[in-house]
């Protein structure tokens, strides 16, 4: 619980949008264990997601910028289909948007998931890290 606590707290105190994302992917792929995952952010003026960071497991065969072409569109499509509700948008993808005072902050993207997690731990996760997005880009 200590160790979830600490996370907690890096990810809320940390100085900008970089490295909250950081922070929040890292504790994010503890929870999930998926083969790749992708933090991103949503830009309002584009309209468009654009990669806050990016996580590969070092089995996996993916390249990193392929990788981070492939998040981009599979996040962008399943924001367009819904950005309110997690959901595994493709066999082994889930899509989690992140959402705070009805703001659409960003999403994370992550392959080799096939289900939505059912842990309390990683819903507290998402939650705080959608409002340490929501704080630290208003900041900046």
């Amino acid at each position: 619980m200590t160790d979830h606590i600490d996370t907690l707290i890096d990810i809320v105190t940390a100085q900008t949008v970089d490295s909250t994302a950081s922070r929040a992917l890292y504790a994010l792929v503890d929870r999930l264990q998926p083969e790749a995952a992708c933090l991103l952010i949503w830009d309002d003026k584009l309209a468009r997601y654009i990669v806050g960071d990016t996580w590969i497991d070092a089995t996996a065969s993916h390249q990193p910028a392929n990788f981070r072409r492939r998040a981009l569109r599979l996040a962008q499509s399943a924001h367009n289909d819904n950005s309110d509700n997690a959901r595994c948008s493709e066999p082994d993808i889930l899509y989690h948007p992140l959402n705070e005072s009805e703001h659409h902050i960003g999403a994370v993207l992550a392959l080799g998931v096939d289900q939505i997690p059912n842990d309390p731990a990683y819903d507290q996760m998402a939650r705080v890290t959608a409002r340490a997005l929501y704080t630290i880009s208003r900041l900046e």
